[in-house]
């Protein structure tokens, strides 16, 4: 019985190292921070290996209770496991983006969010050592603009989401004149632009980016496209809402983009 425990015990061990290294394929080496995690996590799953013994029937009670803590911890690191998978990929879009568009920037990893739900904030692993500054534009790794650096530190930096509500972008609509307005982040959940000249043409599906007149933001980043007009009779300007074409919840990696 000891015998034939210890051989399972093996193959368990086995079938876990060929996971990880699946695991492992097309992660650049560049991303030592996800390489150390993998690592410290597989050493841990292949210690509650170890757990799966032989016993009497005294023991069930107690092995079973460490088995489903165990359980539950290794669901847990595999849910961190899956959002570094998640960030690794995203990391390598971002690359392929800046890359193919020739814009200057360097990525970073989503590493925390706000714990106030009515703040729209969220932390990234780059900061002043990378060059990273207040008032720089963050991309996602489609290339479209999510937010403006609000504070930075030596490793980190926070971001303000383009949806929060003290958000404010200058941008432009993609049409004949070029309409030029303000965009404002709506309690955390939309985007909307004012301030647009009262007789320029809009249409639905327009296009909207970033102006270029922010000294720290380069021109011409999608941000997202008109939705609905909601001028009122009477106003001296043209109010619009808009709509990213990200899912904010999804992001795991952005880009911070440099003016030059």
């Amino acid at each position: 019985m000891r015998s034939r425990t210890s051989s399972a015990g093996v193959v368990f061990r086995v079938a876990l190292v060929g996971i990880f290294l699946m695991l492992l394929i097309g992660i650049p080496a560049s991303q030592t921070w996800l390489l150390q995690g993998m690592s410290t996590t597989m050493k841990t799953i292949i210690g509650w290996s170890s757990v799966i013994r032989p016993g009497t029937s005294d023991d069930a009670m107690e092995e079973n209770e460490r088995l489903r803590h165990a359980n539950a911890d290794l669901l847990r690191q595999v849910e961190v496991l899956k959002t570094a998978m998640q960030a690794s990929d995203s990391l390598k879009r971002i690359d392929t983006f800046l890359n193919g568009t020739g814009r200057r920037g360097i990525a970073g990893a989503v590493i925390g969010y706000s714990d106030d739900p009515s703040i729209k904030t969220f932390t990234i692993s780059i900061g002043q050592q990378s060059g990273v500054a207040v008032g720089m534009a963050v991309v996602s790794d489609s290339g479209v603009m999510v937010g403006k650096i609000i504070a930075v530190r030596d490793t980190t930096a926070v971001v303000r989401d383009i949806r929060d509500s003290q958000s404010t972008i200058l941008a432009r609509i993609e049409n004949e004149p070029r309409s030029q307005g303000v965009l404002r982040g709506q309690r955390g959940i939309g985007l909307t632009m004012s301030f647009i000249p009262r007789d320029d043409r809009l249409e639905e599906a327009m296009v909207v980016t970033t102006s270029g007149t922010e000294a720290l933001i380069p021109p011409n980043i999608p941000i997202g496209t008109i939705t609905r007009f909601i001028t009122q009779p009477g106003d001296v300007f043209q109010t619009i809402d808009i709509l990213s074409p990200i899912k904010f919840s999804d992001i795991t990696a952005v880009a911070v983009v440099f003016t030059s």
